[in-house]
């Protein structure tokens, strides 16, 4: 009985450094970020300041003069942004679809849905982002949770703990990637 006894504690011990030595490598391999941060969209490269909200599942981007229109049978929108230091860029994109916003303490409200690259720190993806004209709010962007979840750890102490580092080579993905989920 003391042999077993002395098995369990083995074997209990042995998981408990392996689930450590886990968790540990898993927050590892994560950047943590402040509340507010530059990100840096594609493509054009611009970099704006964003909010990143754990508490919003997707992102959202200013915009403003919206218009949409046709092209080969598909919607499209044409848009300008405007980064932090008042420069402006007019981006046209296909629409990916549409989705139903809950505003807090508002109505609902529909927007248009599109890829973007989106780099932050030193990740860089394809992110699905809202247009929204969000003049009345201090940040150009708002990172959410589905861009964050896996390669992220928010620290809302802090703000502007690193700048997007990936490079001008991400420009080229947003529409091969857009292409390659097209083709399935």
């Amino acid at each position: 009985m003391l042999k077993n006894r002395n098995r369990v504690a083995v074997f209990s011990f042995i998981v408990i450094i392996l689930i450590i030595s886990f968790s540990q490598n898993a927050f590892a391999q994560k950047q943590t970020m402040g509340l507010i941060e530059k990100a840096k969209i594609y493509p054009k490269g611009l970099i704006l300041d964003a909010k990143l909200d754990t508490g919003a599942d997707s992102c959202s981007l200013h915009a403003s003069n919206i218009k949409e229109f046709e092209k080969d049978g598909k919607e499209f929108v044409k848009f300008t942004i405007i980064d932090r230091y008042g420069k402006k860029q007019e981006v046209e994109k296909e629409v990916v679809r549409h989705v139903r916003i809950k505003r807090l303490g508002g109505e609902s409200q529909v927007r248009k849905m599109i890829y973007i690259g989106l780099c932050l720190g030193g990740v860089y993806k394809i992110a699905e982002v809202s247009l929204v004209n969000r003049e009345k709010f201090n940040y150009e962007m708002l990172i959410g949770r589905r861009f964050l979840a896996g390669d992220f750890i928010v620290d809302p102490s802090v703000t502007y703990t690193h700048d997007p580092t990936c490079n001008e080579e991400e420009d080229n993905k947003v529409d091969i990637k857009k292409e390659n989920k097209d083709n399935k």
